[in-house]
């Protein structure tokens, strides 16, 4: 009875081993590729300034998580980090804006009276913010639209601020709040970003880092697979 015993509770170790080892193979189910993210270009764009009139130009850094597909646009307000996860839908969402507003641009139908910065909607985006590190997250209805500035219009994109989500009331060092936030652009410098929105621009400069098919979607699938011989 006991060599029973033995022999039963050694099998159930063995299968519990095989359980987790079969647990341990990790799966992904990846848009553009298997690697790290990694800076995909930046884009000039106008920033507000402290006065509400106020635009100052700056650069946004795009940085694609290839696994996810999400484009993070990093910026910098006052010196604090902000950054903007943009999935394929509020990349599109974004192209189709900037779409309206050159369609408008063109047929000279842009309206200088009134606020316009919900011109063409809202869509809701998951963000991030910090001084010295990112201690505020949440999400944020962002604002398309346009804006005239000296007579010149200019696309927006327009982070209203945001409840942050890790605020408490016991840590002070938190901000409850988001800072405003608004992108200006210029009709080329939208259409430049509408560009590297655009699935079909990411995928080829992933398609350009020639990387291995093992890496590439689907991949996983094909070297976790048991041979066929």
């Amino acid at each position: 009875m006991k060599r029973i015993l033995i022999t039963v509770c050694v099998l159930c170790a063995l299968f519990l081993s095989a359980c987790a080892s079969s647990k341990s193979v990790k799966t992904y189910d990846i848009v553009f590729a298997d690697i790290d993210p990694f800076e995909l270009t930046s884009v000039p764009v106008f920033i507000n300034g402290l006065l509400p009139s106020s635009i100052n130009q700056t650069q946004a850094l795009l940085v694609l998580d290839p696994r996810t597909g999400v484009l993070d646009v990093e910026v910098r307000y006052q010196s604090v980090k902000v950054v903007w996860s943009c999935d394929e839908p509020v990349r599109n969402a974004f192209i189709q804006a900037i779409d309206k507003y050159s369609g408008e641009f063109d047929n000279r139908t842009l309206d200088p009276r009134g606020r316009k910065r919900a011109s063409y909607g809202k869509v809701p985006v998951p963000i991030q913010w910090g001084l010295l590190f990112m201690n505020g997250a949440g999400t944020a209805s962002i604002e398309k639209g346009y804006i005239f500035v000296d007579s010149a219009p200019y696309f927006t994109l327009t982070m209203p601020v945001t409840d942050n989500r890790l605020a408490t009331v016991d840590d002070v060092s938190i901000p409850p709040k988001s800072p405003y936030v608004s992108l200006s652009f210029t009709r080329a410098q939208a259409e430049r970003f509408s560009e590297v929105l655009s699935r079909e621009y990411i995928q080829e400069a992933v398609d350009s880092l020639k990387l291995e098919s093992h890496l590439l979607p689907g991949g996983e699938v094909n070297i976790n697979t048991p041979d066929k011989y």
